[in-house]
């Protein structure tokens, strides 16, 4: 009987140690994955970044005080192109980037690079389903704010005084410059008071989530931690925190 005994205690023993070497050899396996599903994701957004901040000057010098330290090269500046064909080339950029997301297991990223992950795919979807929109597309408009537009404008001028503005320039002075696109297309703010209701749909959501424990300050933080997302992906996020 005894001797029964300790065999049944040597066989659980035996069944537990495979059970326990095989829990982790799985786990391990699973953070050897997360961890190189994680490091290629992170590749693959860096790359996406840099071919984006250097697709022009513009774009590289407001992104990069100094990008020689980032291993970008600066020695082919260029203000960059605008053209029909590049545009419809941009879909297959997008097209391409859909078929990369698809190659990570989203399930095992971390909440960061999920919310990046959700964003890039919300707007290459949206790039593609708009593609054959972009012949309206306006590359070079005032519309992007007056404040943004001015130091670019006026980079080249060193003014001083009124006398010193030349002739050229006094027309993109003038209210009926910045005006005119108002006036051919009275909607064009129109996207802006969608997106004044979105963010208040957004905080009541917040509101009703948190109770009494909501405050503003919660709130701003949590829109701006999040940086320019999509308000249906901030809507999940919002569940998360």
């Amino acid at each position: 009987m005894r001797r029964n005994f300790i065999i049944c205690v040597l066989i659980i023993f035996a069944i537990f140690t495979i059970f326990a070497e095989t829990f982790n050899h799985n786990l391990h396996q699973k953070e050897l994955h997360s961890a190189h599903n994680s490091a290629a994701f992170n590749k693959f957004t860096d790359s996406i970044f840099c071919n984006q901040a250097t697709q022009n000057s513009f774009n590289l010098h407001f992104y990069f005080k100094n990008p020689d330290n980032y291993d970008i090269s600066t020695d082919n500046d260029s203000l960059g192109t605008i053209s029909y064909q590049d545009m419809k080339n941009s879909s297959k950029y997008y097209m391409n980037i859909l078929h990369e997301l698809d190659t990570f297991d989203y399930n095992v990223l971390s909440d960061d690079n999920k919310l990046t992950y959700d964003i890039l795919k919300t707007h290459a979807a949206n790039e593609i389903d708009f593609a054959d929109l972009c012949i309206n597309y306006q590359p070079f408009s005032p519309t992007i704010g007056i404040q943004a537009q001015l130091p670019i404008l006026m980079s080249q001028y060193a003014l001083g005084s009124e006398k010193d503005v030349p002739a050229s320039l006094s027309s993109h002075l003038s209210p009926a410059f910045y005006l005119s696109p108002q006036i051919e297309e009275p909607a064009n703010y129109l996207k802006y008071y969608v997106g004044y209701l979105e963010f208040m749909h957004l905080k009541e959501s917040m509101k009703k989530k948190r109770g009494d424990s909501y405050s503003d300050i919660e709130f701003h933080r949590f829109v701006l931690e999040n940086g320019p997302a999509p308000f249906s992906i901030l809507e999940k996020y919002l569940d998360l925190k």
